[in-house]
Formats: structure tokens, C-alpha cells, sequence
């Protein structure tokens, strides 16, 4: 196996990793602002951090190794 073989997989673990990092702070963002908004605005924030949780929960799935 080459060096640059071996760098590959963990720079993919890497990416996935920030993805996940980036889904959570989304979440967490529109959760705050969410709780600062009017009702029908909350409730759009709300959806997108639904999604975002979700979508931290497939990156997990997907490399078990990148889970906190």
C-alpha cells in the first residue's frame, strides 16, 4: 500500500467528520434562533435542525468512526 493510499480513507473520515461537526452546529443554530423568532419563523428553524440532526445521524452511520 502507497502513502497516498493510506492518506485517502482518512482524509474521507476527515470530510465526513466536519460534515457531521457542520450538521450539529446547524442544528444547534437554528435551535437558538428559533426560540427568538416569531411562531411560523420557529417553525421553518425548527424543520432544517430536524434535518440536520438527521443528516449528522446518516454521516455516523456512515463512518462509525467519526461518532463523538
Amino acid at each position: 500500500m502507497s502513502t497516498t493510499d493510506a492518506i485517502t480513507p482518512a482524509a474521507h473520515l476527515l470530510d465526513l467528520g466536519e460534515a457531521r461537526d457542520l450538521a450539529l452546529e446547524i442544528r444547534a443554530g437554528c435551535k437558538a434562533i428559533a426560540s427568538h423568532t416569531d411562531p411560523d419563523t420557529a417553525a421553518l428553524l425548527k424543520m432544517v435542525a430536524h434535518s440536520a440532526d438527521r443528516l449528522a445521524g446518516v454521516l455516523e452511520e456512515a463512518a462509525p468512526e467519526i461518532q463523538p
